[in-house]
């Protein structure tokens, strides 16, 4: 994930980079929220 990110934010124009960040956080909330289950489980 963080190799991932890091070639992302390597390779995007700054107007993808703007909307990246946007997908960003509702990405990393979903990710969140996927940890949160595995540990209630």
């Amino acid at each position: 994930m963080d190799k991932l990110y890091i070639y992302l934010e390597n390779t995007l124009k700054p107007e993808e980079k703007r909307v990246w960040e946007r997908c960003d956080k509702d990405i990393m909330s979903v990710f969140a929220k996927l940890k949160n289950i595995k540990e209630i489980i």
